[in-house]
């Protein structure tokens, strides 16, 4: 026994040395032709485009897709300026920037295709489907950024860049009428012809906003002011009382009332009224015959509460 387990120990340790004057084992002269042509390629090259397009292929290997809220998301003219800056955030932070606005120091490779690939080496070949796979990501990152309304500007699209380009020619430097159409909307709001006091202050909050996404803000004091002036019919002595006050801001160089505190204390003044309001109120405005009558002040039929209130 310890004659069998001295000599297979020292089968264990012999070493088997390949005679001299033998070929290569199979495979090994392809593997070590593999290891010599990728160190002269490197060794060769010797430009700055290599290590760049490796750096950026391992910084962008994440198959995530930048997304905005809904709220946020590209809708056309209105708030297009907010949303490029917005998605260039998005595309510098996952790597896909270069996609939408090249950049030397980003250089785009080798296109390959069904004509060229014999060809092209198997570093090319590589390189451009990991730049290809990036950009259908970034591609993709803008159509899940834009609204269902906007989406057909790039259905064609077959690049990013392509994809970016377009949106801008469709959506940039053409807000000109639609900031008119705004101002002369905000202008003209009245909370008499609207529905209800609540209907007045989001659509009034709403243009405020569509300017606010155009770059083309109001002055503030006009804001306060057009909503002060847009339910004094309905609100008379509201809007009194909001006038001596920001009269009174602008001659003591004091800030002026903010938008939502007013919306606020006009929606309030709007339920006080409702329901304080006594229920025979609307009989009182009622005709002969049972028809019903318009409140001279809010406009509104058969309201809850009599003229005096």
């Amino acid at each position: 026994m310890s004659g069998e387990g001295s000599s297979a120990s020292a089968r264990r340790d012999t070493v088997v040395r390949r005679p001299e004057g033998l070929g290569d084992l199979p495979g090994e002269s392809q593997q070590q032709q593999r290891q010599e042509h990728d160190t002269s390629t490197h060794k060769g090259k010797g430009k700055a485009t290599e290590p760049i397009r490796q750096l950026i292929m391992e910084s962008t290997g994440s198959s995530s897709v930048p997304q905005m809220p809904a709220g946020m998301k590209l809708k056309g003219n209105e708030n297009y300026g907010t949303w490029k800056n917005n998605m260039l955030n998005l595309a510098i932070g996952a790597g896909l920037a270069s996609h939408y606005m090249p950049r030397k120091m980003y250089p785009k490779p080798r296109e390959i295709t069904d004509d060229n690939f014999e060809s092209a080496t198997a570093e090319e070949c590589q390189a451009w489907m990991d730049w290809e796979t990036r950009d259908k990501r970034a591609l993709y990152a803008l159509s899940v950024n834009i609204t269902s309304g906007s989406q057909g500007v790039i259905r064609n699209c077959k690049t990013a860049q392509s994809a970016w380009n377009t949106l801008q020619a469709a959506f940039e430097d053409k807000g000109g009428m639609l900031i008119y159409q705004t101002m002369e909307r905000l202008i003209q709001l009245k909370c008499d012809v609207q529905p209800s006091v609540e209907k007045y202050t989001i659509a009034f909050r709403e243009c405020v906003s569509r300017l606010e996404g155009l770059e083309a803000p109001m002055p503030y004091i006009h804001v306060i002011t057009l909503f002060v002036m847009g339910a004094a019919k309905s609100f008379p002595a509201w809007a009194e009382r909001q006038r001596h006050q920001t009269l009174g801001s602008l001659s003591m160089n004091t800030p002026a009332a903010v938008l939502e505190d007013l919306i606020t204390d006009l929606l309030d003044a709007d339920r006080a009224r409702n329901k304080t309001a006594k229920p025979s109120g609307s009989a009182l405005l009622k005709g002969k015959g049972g028809k019903g009558k318009k409140c001279k002040h809010c406009h509104q039929e058969d309201p809850r509460h009599s003229e005096k209130d």
